[in-house]
């Protein structure tokens, strides 16, 4: 680690760090980031060789010894970002990915009116930002971790949204009412499929919200067995699923409903819409 002494500058700090982090990826840009947010100054006075406190080094060194056991970026910063907006995040939610915004894509072409339920909304991020992003004001946002739910509600205080969060076990619970929209990003991995991730991923991220213990389509095949007691006629679910591996099987669980597949930005089948006619 970094040894204080009362003359340390933050050039010096910047290149001893990155040399430390050398093997971890994106170290450049993030221990920059740290940096300037720990001092709350600019790239360019970074360079301009501004003063590290003994204080600042104990946050820096914290922020190496965390990379080096690869916790993720954004849990170590406690922020993560979903179509241009901060949310707050921890170990007990997924760090949201790109993939998911596909839902904000097709939705803001044709947006819903009514009723919305998100299942498993982690952060809350996906829901807050179709609130903020399409006007949506009647959204029941629900998970089954109640730590999940603590997030999603200082994500809900922090941009000023109003969507209702609820404990709910989707797999084992009925819903009462009924919604026109149903939205998710379901854990999808299967449980062979765990042992490829990362390390940063398999240590950190809640597996709750990543597998289903099982091929990876328990929560498609409940989606598709209630889906026409949730949904009023003429409602959509819009599901993420696991690119071009689960296309077909995914398709083929929801045979009874009028189907389509969206890709997403990387040209990848991301999304079923699977309408109760």
């Amino acid at each position: 680690m970094l040894l204080y002494r009362e003359d340390l500058k933050s050039i010096e700090v910047l290149s001893k760090a990155k040399d430390i982090l050398a093997e971890q990826p994106n170290a450049k840009q993030e221990i920059q980031w740290f940096i300037r947010n720990i001092k709350n100054c600019t790239t360019l006075d970074l360079y301009s060789n501004i003063p590290i406190s003994k204080k600042d080094l104990e946050k820096i060194n914290l922020f190496i010894t965390s990379k080096l056991n690869d916790v993720p970026f954004q849990y170590i910063v406690q922020s993560a970002s979903f179509w241009g907006r901060d949310f707050f995040v921890n170990e007990n939610v997924l760090i949201p990915r790109p993939e998911t915004e596909s839902i904000v894509v097709h939705l803001k072409k044709n947006t819903p009116s009514g009723r919305v339920l998100e299942v498993g909304t982690g952060s809350g991020c996906l829901s807050i930002t179709l609130e903020l992003e399409l006007g949506i004001s009647n959204i029941t946002a629900t998970d089954v971790s109640q730590s999940a739910l603590v997030v999603a509600e200082k994500n809900q205080k922090k941009h000023g949204s109003s969507i209702l969060f609820v404990h709910h076990d989707f797999l084992n619970e009925d819903f009462k009412n009924k919604f026109n929209l149903v939205v998710s990003n379901p854990p999808y991995i299967s449980k062979n499929e765990m042992t490829n991730l990362g390390q940063h991923i398999i240590r950190y991220e809640p597996h709750q919200a990543l597998t289903d213990g099982s091929d990876g389509l328990e929560f498609y095949r409940r989606f598709s067995k209630i889906g026409k007691s949730v949904l009023s006629r003429g409602g959509r679910m819009i599901l993420e699923f696991g690119g071009f591996k689960q296309k077909d099987d995914v398709l083929s669980i929801f045979e009874d409903y009028l189907c389509s597949i969206i890709n997403d930005q990387n040209n990848e089948p991301r999304l079923i819409e699977a309408v109760y006619e």
